[in-house]
């Protein structure tokens, strides 16, 4: 679901799973189909470790990776995480 919701308003997803089902839950189709998404053709997929490495947080357009961000204390003292 959450793939065909995120390639409905024009983003890139996959999903996957790690015991996957043989086909997707008629009523997961059905309840998409209500929400004008048909996922009827798709099949459950086996969650990869190219999966897993293509999800990891990267840069992206110059702003810096989660690891690299400044984390505000409550003393209000800056410090840089990683």
């Amino acid at each position: 679901m959450a793939q065909a919701f995120a390639e409905k308003h024009g983003l890139t997803a996959e999903s996957a799973g790690t015991i996957p089902a043989h086909q997707v839950n008629p009523a997961v189709v059905q309840a998409m189909l209500e929400k004008e998404i048909d996922i009827s053709h798709r099949q459950p997929k086996m969650l990869t470790s190219e999966m897993i490495d293509r999800a990891k947080p990267r840069s992206h357009h110059g702003l810096p990776s989660r690891g690299s961000l400044s984390q505000t204390h409550a003393s209000g003292d800056a410090e840089e995480a990683g």
